[in-house]
């Protein structure tokens, strides 16, 4: 299994928590768990803005996405508003 390195910033924080592991298996699924701290659908929907502007920072940061963190974020949840819309069933990463 392939596993995401602790940011340094977190690494050395003895209060710091993971609230969230995802996995895609070779097959195609999609599986999740959750830190019961995010015991409330309302915290996680936060969680999920926050996770779509870090995702957009960390895009233009890495040069990964070549526009703004304004056009990053607004494709992510474009995105996201799309597969609520019209949910696909095929994987996300093929």
């Amino acid at each position: 299994m392939i596993e995401l390195p602790l940011p340094q910033s977190i690494s050395s924080e003895e209060k710091a928590r993971e609230l969230i592991r995802m996995w895609h298996s070779e097959d195609g699924e999609l599986t999740v768990t959750i830190d019961g701290w995010l015991d409330n659908p309302n915290v996680c929907g936060r969680l999920i803005v926050d996770l779509a502007v870090l995702i957009a920072k960390d895009y233009v940061a890495t040069d990964v996405w070549r526009g703004t963190l304004e056009a990053a974020l607004y494709r992510i949840l474009s995105a996201a508003d799309a597969e609520i819309q019209n949910p696909t069933n095929s994987p996300v990463l093929e």
